[in-house]
């Protein structure tokens, strides 16, 4: 699936980003960095990337901030 990501436009590391998320759901940077097997800053600059794609979502609960991919049909948009 990330091959496919790739070959839609997303960048190797947002791609990871992404589907850490799907597995996941709402997640913390932590969370994601440890399921993608990705340093936090490069977790951090892809999230960046995904919300202004509107890709993900991001929310405050009890002061951290939580990340959750929008409807995955936003992808066709992005093509």
């Amino acid at each position: 699936m990330e091959k496919v990501l790739v070959e839609l436009g997303f960048s190797v590391n947002e791609a990871k980003v992404y589907l850490a998320l799907t597995e996941l759901g709402a997640s913390s940077a932590t969370r994601i960095s440890e399921k993608s097997h990705l340093h936090r800053p490069n977790v951090y600059e892809s999230l960046i990337k995904l919300v202004e794609k509107g890709l993900v979502t991001n929310v405050v609960r009890d002061k951290v901030k939580y990340f959750e991919t929008t409807d995955p049909e936003n992808i066709i948009t992005q093509i």
